[in-house]
């Protein structure tokens, strides 16, 4: 059966470590643990030697020194891995020479366990009475992973800023994998200040969060990532950079979710102003399921009225696409007949002026928002009542017009009210027997129907 560390040394580690770490897992499995504890060191320090040979010289290092003191004696067989120990031992913050190879946050902490684990070595090389078990190596392989993340020249976190900034920026050629290896060592390295990986990926890149087709791949993979600090990173870049929420929102319905249980004040602070105030949105489907999630959520903080007052709004209609469910949320709360009522209020007004207004090029009123308004309304008595009153007036002033364009506004109109009158007999003849009235209560809607043979 294979182990897991062998996965991860076959992901994490450069190939001659790799190497040592399978004889190390084989010496394992029959239990010789003291070859496979030697085995898993020479590893761990042959990775941290290939890590500083395949790596570029610090800036804090001279060209002379870095050559003759770290790469020709850690390129030579018999120098290099007491070279690695001085390297260690020398480390300190803001250190020089030796020191300043390795950049550690908490120097005093790797220092001592690395000198703990180089003493478990030298009473196994040197046969001393020590006591190696099963144990002692899964501790030390914990030690390895939990740790190697922050060996690394000039840094763990600079190195690792660095790659995720290259694996957003070359996705392509990164893929999944190698973004999954990079996130579990920042989750390591970076613990609970993630966030600022992902700054940095914004300020570097600032298309970083437009979303294209790589950049959705590249941030899919952290949204579904296992540890939930990196997710909430995420949430904390688009908290900070709000104006972004929506395409993204658009991608991954969850986040609202994952947002408001997160930040409790940004929908109200954010999300409500915008569907208030008509926001912009590329995709018009975006404005009903930010609306719906609102409502099935936190709809005390939502105006209705104000949303449903704005006419950019009720042009959304045009391009509504909501499951039934969706569709029940709204008309639970008359999110439908409010538009009807308040962004189509024109609708029902029809002296010659309103029609002029209404009717002409210039305005940016059409008919077929009313209509389509019309297939979502929950038809009560008050609609009923808004719409046969409308009739009369229409009817009132078409009676007085002389001018060829205000006639034809009239029968514009009332060819509307036809059409929905017919397309909706059956709602309006519930309704109005549900409320004990008669058909002949609403005369105009009566004829309307009768001239249509209906």
């Amino acid at each position: 059966m294979k182990l897991q560390v062998e996965s991860w040394a076959e992901l994490n580690l450069m190939s001659n470590a790799a190497e040592l770490m399978s004889e190390a897992t084989i010496c394992y499995k029959v239990g010789a643990y003291k070859g496979a504890y030697l085995s898993s060191y020479l590893a761990f320090k042959t990775e941290l030697r290939d890590r500083i040979l395949h790596a570029s010289k610090p800036n804090a290092i001279d060209a002379e020194f870095w050559e003759k003191e770290v790469v020709k004696k850690l390129e030579d067989d018999n120098t290099w891995e007491g070279t690695l120990n001085n390297i260690i031992d020398a480390s300190k913050e803001n250190a020089g020479k030796l020191g300043a190879v390795f950049k550690f946050t908490d120097y005093t902490t790797v220092k001592t366990e690395y000198n703990y684990w180089r003493n478990i070595r030298n009473c196994c090389a040197h046969n001393k009475q020590k006591r190696i078990t099963s144990s002692t190596i899964e501790q030390f392989w914990n030690y390895m992973q939990d740790e190697l993340p922050k060996f690394y020249v000039s840094g763990g976190k600079e190195y690792l800023l660095k790659e995720l900034c290259n694996a957003n920026r070359y996705w392509d050629s990164v893929g999944e994998d190698k973004l999954e290896h990079i996130l579990d060592q920042i989750a390591i390295v970076y613990k609970d200040d993630i966030v600022q990986c992902f700054e940095t990926v914004f300020k570097k890149n600032s298309s970083s969060l437009t979303t294209t087709e790589s950049n959705l791949a590249f941030y899919k993979i952290i949204m579904d990532y296992h540890d939930e600090r990196v997710r909430d990173a995420f949430l904390e870049l688009l908290y900070s950079n709000s104006g972004w929420f929506l395409d993204w929102y658009h991608e991954f319905p969850k986040l609202f979710q994952l947002m408001d249980n997160k930040y409790n004040t940004f929908v109200q602070e954010n999300l409500v102003p915008r569907l208030e105030n008509g926001m912009y949105v590329k995709e018009e489907a975006v404005f009903w399921k930010l609306l719906v999630d609102i409502l099935r959520n936190k709809s005390n903080i939502l105006d209705l009225d104000k949303v449903t007052d704005n006419y950019t709004n009720f042009k959304r209609l045009e391009h509504i696409k909501l499951n039934e469910e969706e569709l029940n949320v709204l008309r639970n709360h008359k999110v439908f007949n409010k538009f009807l009522l308040h962004a189509g209020r024109d609708f029902f007004r029809n002296d010659a002026d309103s029609h002029w207004d209404y009717y002409n090029s210039c305005s940016n009123k059409d008919d077929s928002f009313v209509r389509k308004c019309f297939e979502y309304v929950e038809w009560d008595i008050e609609i009923i009542e808004k719409l046969n009153v409308a009739y009369e007036e229409l009817e009132y002033s078409a009676k007085n017009r002389q001018n060829p364009s205000s006639i034809k506004n009239a029968d514009c109109r009332r060819t509307n009210y036809d059409l929905i009158i017919a397309k909706f007999k059956a709602d309006i003849m519930n309704v109005i027997q549900e409320a004990n009235k008669q058909i002949t209560d609403y005369v105009y809607i009566q004829s309307s129907l009768q001239k249509q043979n209906l």
